[in-house]
């Protein structure tokens, strides 16, 4: 995967060939085809591998409050959307979908087809349930929360429009959003 997220990002979507992808492996052509039936097929699976964030899925949220555990979450979905690979693979994405439309097609099909649904949705559906807060639309209050918190973060990394935050400032950030974000619901 290492060596098709590589390829992609060196030479982009159209300009990467299987024997692109085999060379950066130091596997042979017909090996990689042994794994993957296609490209397509090949960078789908990198996209479902690092762009759904499924490791945190489990995470037992730590902290005595809803709040506290809701920043705990946020926290470690950050620190995982985050990450290097992460950031660079979503920026080699935005600049292909003006080129090839079917990979914006196929990143909105993923994230509406996961089995899994969004963490924080699943984080909030969990509180929801269990009397903890309100939510007027589930749907909506993930995206406001994700928007509030990890998106803005997120953002600034893809864009490089402000300096990164140290891990302080991030948790500072997230703590203040999700702080504002529980006012604003009726809460319990």
């Amino acid at each position: 995967m290492d060596a098709a997220d590589i390829a992609l990002q060196t030479y982009g979507y159209q300009n990467t060939s299987m024997d692109r992808i085999a060379q950066c492996s130091c596997m042979s052509k017909k090996t990689l085809y042994q794994m993957f039936d296609s490209k397509q097929v090949l960078f789908e699976t990198l996209l479902k591998e690092r762009l759904l964030v499924t490791e945190l899925h489990g995470l037992t949220l730590l902290g005595d409050t809803v709040e506290e555990q809701l920043i705990y979450g946020v926290s470690c979905f950050a620190d995982t959307l985050l990450e290097e690979k992460r950031v660079n693979l979503m920026r080699v994405i935005i600049t292909e979908v003006s080129r090839q439309p079917e990979i914006g097609a196929f990143v909105r099909e993923l994230f509406a087809s996961s089995s899994k649904p969004h963490p924080l949705r699943k984080w909030l559906k969990d509180f929801s349930d269990q009397g903890k807060i309100r939510l007027d639309n589930l749907d909506d209050d993930t995206d406001i929360l994700f928007g509030m918190t990890v998106g803005t973060i997120f953002l600034c990394e893809l864009t490089h429009c402000r300096p990164s935050k140290t891990p302080t400032e991030k948790k500072a950030f997230i703590s203040s959003a999700v702080r504002i974000f529980l006012r604003g619901l009726n809460t319990l």
